[in-house]
């Protein structure tokens, strides 16, 4: 299972960090807090990202590049740290050319035995994870870092070690590939059966993952909530309760196993989502469907080994494609922080918060001028079949060619990939 690849702790004390795809105060902010206490510590700070946030500290160096071009940054920053270390790599750099930047970067990871290499949320949602999670790996090698990946949500890591893996069973156990949710919407499945997802909000592309849902023959649907979308495209909804109504365990980034009980009782004839799948096994005949308490889930879990074992983030036989990016417009398709899950985007609290508000449309000045925009202006924002008008606003700290429009709101939710190419024009 991927995890942080250290305690926070461990990572705070380190003297040379790289974030690499990370949106930090927006994504873990407490996490950023401690970063930034480590950096008035001494701690040097380096960024890989693609867009120039303010993160009110002092930083080392930084990388600001397109969606586009962050396996090729990372690569830079591995092509410069072989050259200061005289290693060796298997993997091919030559299109790689180093920057002033990466050159910092490298310079400041290989001046130390105690850095660290993170991948935050836009490099977990990003097309090309795997080519950045194999640069980091190779990275770690060459430098002596730790590398890992921030939690995109609380429960990530526990999901992963519980099975929820196209190519992995639980605890590791192997099984036979099954397809990852990208493909299964690629190549449209006759029969979707969705556990807590609206897949306009919660996927990486909104737009195939609707129509990939209304072209299938049957919809069923695990959800606490009576949502627009699933009303649309799902043809049943069993009521299951959120996770406060029930009692269960979540693995932390550390890989820290955290147990917690219900604190009250399922509304109506809302059950546990275990419990649902547990009747719906008993039903078909399956194995494995016989638990009586979540428990015994846990206890089926653990019994298959210890937690700590299956942590990792090795990645082999991937080849990252590190040629640099070419011109057109990139969307920067980053989740906001209260709409990142179906409570979030429930609360009325949170959605009165700045992080919630409408998405702009932000893009670099020289790309605005271009375009002939300006702040304030109406866009015509376009992806595959869906157009939506949002207000401009220029940014000089997003790199030219990128295109910010935030994912997973209801005004953006029709648009295609969350980095994947975007057109604009006035609107």
């Amino acid at each position: 299972a991927l995890w942080l690849g250290s305690s926070i702790v461990e990572l705070a004390a380190a003297k040379s960090i790289l974030m690499v795809g990370s949106s930090q105060r927006q994504e873990q902010p407490l996490l950023a807090s401690r970063i930034r206490q480590a950096v008035k510590k001494g701690t040097q700070l380096n960024v890989l990202h693609i867009a120039d946030d303010e993160l009110f500290t002092a930083l080392n160096a930084k990388l600001i590049v397109s969606p586009a071009a962050l396996v090729n940054g990372l690569a830079q920053v591995l092509k410069a740290a072989v050259a200061v270390k005289g290693a060796d790599t298997a993997l091919d750099l030559a299109a790689a050319n180093v920057s002033a930047e990466a050159q910092a970067i490298a310079d400041s990871l290989c001046a130390t035995d105690n850095a660290a290499i993170i991948l935050g949320n836009v490099a977990q949602h990003h097309p090309a994870f795997a080519e950045l999670l194999a640069l980091a790996q190779e990275l770690s090698r060459v430098t002596g870092a730790r590398f890992g990946i921030t939690a995109e949500a609380a429960n990530s890591v526990g999901a992963d070690i519980a099975g929820a893996n196209p190519a992995r069973g639980p605890m590791g156990a192997a099984v036979t590939a099954g397809l990852s949710a990208a493909a299964m919407l690629a190549a449209p499945r006759k029969a979707y059966f969705l556990l807590n997802t609206e897949v306009e909000a919660d996927t990486y592309n909104g737009q195939q993952a609707v129509a990939a849902m209304k072209q299938a023959a049957t919809v069923i649907a695990l959800t606490a909530y009576k949502g627009a979308g699933l009303l649309d495209y799902a043809d049943v909804l069993l009521p299951i309760a959120p996770f406060a109504e029930t009692a269960g365990s979540f693995v932390n980034m550390e890989g820290k196993l955290q147990s917690f009980n219900g604190v009250v009782r399922p509304q109506g004839e809302a059950r546990p989502a275990w419990k649902v799948l547990r009747v719906l096994g008993n039903m078909l005949g399956l194995e494995g469907f016989e638990f009586n308490a979540a428990e015994e889930v846990r206890a089926e879990l653990l019994a298959k080994g210890d937690i700590a074992a299956k942590l990792g983030n090795a990645v082999q036989g991937v080849a990252a494609n590190v040629a640099a990016a070419a011109a057109g417009l990139v969307r920067a398709g980053e989740v906001p922080l209260y709409h990142a899950d179906a409570i979030c985007r429930r609360a009325d609290s949170l959605q009165q918060t700045a992080a919630a508000a409408t998405p702009v449309v932000s893009l670099n000045p020289a790309d605005a001028a271009r375009l002939g925009l300006n702040d304030g202006d109406n866009a015509v924002v376009s992806q595959g079949e869906a157009s939506v008008t949002l207000q401009v606003r220029a940014d000089k700290a997003l790199a030219e060619g990128v295109v910010r429009v935030a994912a997973a709101h209801p005004a953006t939710q029709q648009l295609g990939g969350m980095f994947d190419p975007i057109q604009i024009k006035r609107g």
